[in-house]
């Protein structure tokens, strides 16, 4: 709270209302409290008789706010501005003193001071409620459809079970890999000697025909047709032994399975034909069409 100590500036000689030895009546200091618009009066002889002094503002009495015989605490108007204005203090035997009181103006704003240290963090307060599901959104589009997977390992065989009722026949099964060869047999009598013009009918210039473009009606998936021309219908392959990829021909290697060749894992062969053929013609696996 600021306060502001003002000297006296002018004293007055007291005025005595009675004779004989009496307090004198002194003003010493006057103290206003800008917090609080009172101002203090400090001195002696205020109250000789136990009775409230007067104090007059430019004229115009004071309330009291308290009294003592050397300190007396007035306030001042709400209204009061910056300027100096005639007091005068006086007690109830009529003793006075006048002065000049400055009222002061507000000094500048101090600088702020250091901010204060964070108070601890408060604990976590309870969860709300879940609030309720919104609604569902739309299904997005398909996506593409990836390619097939590799065929995974054979698992090991379960236990044996109960022999049930017989089922409805399923479909035939992937052909298993060929067996070790077994030993050879004896020699069996030799045959009548052949024709000979006969000796060089197959295996020459065989399979040379090309798949072409045209579309006949389908074939079924795995047979095999002996070609005279150029050029295969689009859904057969020649016979010649050729690995093909599994994800590309998958239902004909559900058909042949690895009894030609391939690792069973990403590729498979077909049959190679060529020495089989009759000269000048072409054997071809029908390798898109109805499955079997």
């Amino acid at each position: 709270m600021r306060k502001m100590m003002l000297a006296t500036l002018l004293l007055l000689t007291p005025c005595l209302s009675f004779g004989g030895v009496i307090p004198i009546l002194t003003v010493n200091s006057a103290t206003i409290d800008y917090g609080t618009n009172h101002v203090t009066f400090t001195g002696g002889g205020f109250e000789p008789l136990k009775k409230a002094p007067m104090v007059l503002f430019n004229g115009a009495p004071l309330a009291i706010d308290s009294f003592t015989n050397t300190q007396i605490v007035a306030i001042l108007p709400a209204n009061t501005t910056v300027g100096t204005y005639a007091m005068i203090v006086a007690n109830s035997i009529g003793e006075f003193n006048g002065f000049d009181l400055t009222y002061g103006t507000t000094g500048p704003q101090g600088p702020a001071g250091p901010a204060g240290a964070n108070g601890a963090q408060g604990p976590m307060g309870l969860p709300g409620l879940m609030g309720p599901a919104g609604p569902p959104g739309r299904a997005g589009p398909m996506g593409l459809m990836g390619p097939a997977g590799a065929l995974g390992p054979a698992g090991p065989a379960g236990p044996m079970g109960l022999t049930g009722p017989a089922g409805v026949p399923g479909p035939d099964g992937l052909m298993g890999n060929p067996g070790p060869a077994g030993p050879a047999g004896p020699a069996g009598p030799a045959g009548p000697a052949g024709i000979s013009a006969i000796t060089a009918v197959f295996g020459v210039n065989t399979n040379q025909a090309e798949t072409g473009t045209a579309t006949p009606p389908a074939c079924l998936i795995g047979s095999v047709t002996l070609m005279i021309g150029n050029n295969f219908p689009a859904d057969m392959l020649p016979a010649n032994g050729q690995l093909l990829p599994i994800s590309q021909y998958s239902e004909l290697f559900n058909v042949i399975g690895v009894n030609y060749g391939g690792d069973g894992e990403t590729d498979f062969a077909l049959p190679d034909l060529r020495s089989s053929a009759p000269n000048n013609t072409s054997y071809g696996v029908c390798v898109a069409g109805n499955f079997p």
